[in-house]
């Protein structure tokens, strides 16, 4: 029987540093998790960091925002844009700095990983959006964070394996899996159980209980991102859908082959929103 990770927080430690702009993502959570926090607050530690403070600006000059004047400071674009927004955008700036890297105990070239993120969030929110607009929004944040554990876990992995590891080698090997430490990441950060658990189950969605519809889309999505090449090499644990997942949003196997077309320009869309 596989030992548990000895030092879990010390892993949960590595994938929060893995980020140049950890530190400040953090604080700018913490703030936003505060009701007694304001715009002021926000807008100051966003400031702290260049390339966040410029993510902000271009989303609240952005066709998609429309102001009716240009916005040139963070804290008219905090403002302007509202919570909700400010945090969709810090988990999709923070899912950019940490996943933008070669990954080759998985076998994946620069880039690959995070082009697979913005393909989890942006089709495991279309997949729930008709359940509620909470499930749609954390679907959407548990897709960008779903795969952050690899980032730590490709370090401690042997290379040049034949096929990709997956989650039952990683447990073999290791004694934790990729979606466990991406979901004690997540709960480190405070995020709402719904994320926490939706990561935890997103290749066990037949596992989770309140966030079971979000951990089956994310499970699709994420079968479905790998059949069309955008994520892990294919293999029989990475391509198949479970039964219950596709039952659960009335997807037939042949209404499932045709998701990626309707994927396609949402992910465009969403790596567009953050200036790709």
């Amino acid at each position: 029987m596989t030992q548990p990770f000895a030092d879990l927080d010390g892993l949960i430690r590595k994938t929060e540093t893995a980020s140049p702009m950890g530190l400040v993502l953090q604080k700018a959570i913490a703030i936003l998790n505060d009701p007694a926090s304001d715009a002021n607050q926000l807008a100051r530690v966003i400031q702290l960091d260049l390339n966040l403070a410029g993510l902000v600006l271009r989303l609240a000059n952005s066709a998609y925002v429309a102001p009716l004047q240009r916005i040139s400071s963070v804290r008219r674009a905090v403002s302007h844009l509202g919570q909700a927004q400010i945090k969709t955008l810090l988990f999709s700036a923070a899912a950019a700095s940490f996943m933008d890297t070669p990954l080759p105990a998985y076998g994946l070239d620069r880039g690959v990983l995070w082009q697979h993120a913005v393909g989890m969030a942006a089709g495991a929110r279309f997949l729930t959006a008709s359940v509620s607009v909470v499930a749609s929004e954390a679907a959407y944040t548990a897709g960008l964070l779903a795969d952050i554990g690899m980032l730590t876990l490709d370090k401690l992995l042997p290379r040049g394996q034949a096929a990709p590891p997956g989650v039952a080698d990683e447990q073999r090997l290791l004694g934790i899996d990729h979606a466990t430490l991406g979901a004690e990441v997540a709960q480190r950060w405070r995020l709402p159980d719904l994320v926490v658990e939706a990561i935890r189950h997103h290749h066990t969605p037949t596992q989770a209980r309140a966030a079971g519809q979000i951990a089956a889309a994310l499970h699709l999505v994420d079968v479905c991102l790998v059949r069309n090449g955008l994520g892990l090499r294919p293999s029989p644990e990475t391509t198949r859908p479970e039964p219950a997942a596709l039952q659960l949003f009335n997807l037939t196997e042949d209404r499932f082959d045709r998701l990626f077309a309707a994927l396609q320009p949402l992910i465009q869309s969403a790596r567009s929103a953050l200036g790709e």
